[in-house]
């Protein structure tokens, strides 16, 4: 959807929710800024994985806060989150060399147990460090409508993101932490 913030003013409600904003101070200790705002929805299909629904690590900083809300309920074939537990931190020689990667090749160099796949139900939060590697799978059975919020405490770097846009009404009448996490909007 083009343009969340300004097209579906109920994702401002959420990024307003004391309990995401706790959160996302929490893991930074500090308040972060929204970097990164998008709704999606997966088409379920045989023609395999494409862009991000190959293992990749968003490249935006050294720490990125992924919150993913469901917008439908996700079962094991609704293309659920899958992430690989520590890999944040437990890196291999060369993981930076390509963007994108095969799970055969990531198979051999992470133990199974720590490939989580996030099944969930509508309206659930997922949060994750998105510099681990982690993918949306390929929903094989029923599409997958999902909010994803990236938090940082810088823009992004590395990739060609549009910036967020919300609106100059909005913004003028937001207060306190919130109009921190949003400060670094395009203001239209």
């Amino acid at each position: 959807i083009q343009d969340p913030l300004i097209s579906l003013p109920l994702v401002l409600k959420i990024i307003e929710n004391k309990i995401i904003q706790g959160v996302v101070t929490g893991y930074y200790e500090s308040i972060p800024q929204l970097t990164f705002a998008k709704v999606r929805i997966s088409f379920n299909n045989t023609m395999g994985p494409r862009d991000t629904q190959f293992w990749h690590c968003d490249p935006g900083s050294y720490r990125v806060l992924k919150a993913l809300i469901y917008l439908n309920d996700v079962d094991e074939y609704g293309g659920p989150f899958e992430i690989i537990s520590g890999s944040h931190i437990n890196k291999f020689d060369g993981w930076d060399k390509i963007t994108r990667h095969k799970h055969e090749d990531l198979e051999k160099k992470y133990e199974s147990k720590l490939f989580k796949k996030l099944t969930a139900n509508a309206g659930d939060i997922i949060f994750a460090d998105a510099t681990s590697f982690h993918r949306g799978n390929v929903p094989i059975k029923k599409n997958r409508l999902i909010l994803i919020l990236n938090f940082c405490l810088h823009n992004e770097y590395g990739l060609p993101y549009e910036n967020i846009k919300i609106s100059k009404e909005y913004f003028k009448r937001t207060k306190g932490i919130n109009k921190v996490i949003l400060n670094q909007l395009d203001i239209v």
